[in-house]
């Protein structure tokens, strides 16, 4: 069937799959199932909430709470990726996600003091002199 071409109408010929994929189009368009088998009328949904976290996220006060929704965001996106056993996609809310944390490690100084890389290596303590008992 690949490769094979259906005559439509006089001197027109499609590919069968296109009628397949045209169909699937149109009722995306009219709230039907897409190939990640969400409802088109869900998507409307889907982005109102991917926007409103990316606005927590640029809310200094909010930032944290935005990122933790963004994570869990992201972590749909990866999920439905695997479960559609597509690998490469998968680095796209990967890398996206990562980004955004290190950005908001850089400018959180709550974060790093909760997350440091780093321990500050303190002095050593240097202890006090005993004053020897015996005498010689």
């Amino acid at each position: 069937m690949v490769g094979q071409l259906v005559p439509v109408g006089p001197g027109h010929f499609h590919h069968p799959d296109e009628r397949a994929l045209e169909a699937d189009a149109v009722t995306v368009l009219r709230g039907g199932v897409d190939k990640n088998r969400l409802l088109g009328s869900a998507l409307l949904g889907i982005g109102i909430l991917q926007f409103t976290c990316l606005v927590l996220y640029l809310i200094p006060r909010t930032a944290v709470l935005g990122m933790v929704l963004l994570t869990g965001y992201f972590g749909g996106a990866i999920a439905s990726y695997v479960r559609m056993r597509e690998p490469y996609p998968v680095l796209v809310p990967l890398t996206t996600c990562l980004l955004l944390w290190l950005g908001l490690y850089l400018r959180e100084e709550r974060l790093r003091a909760l997350l440091p890389f780093r321990r500050q290596v303190q002095p050593p303590v240097e202890l006090p002199k005993v004053a020897s008992s015996a005498k010689r």
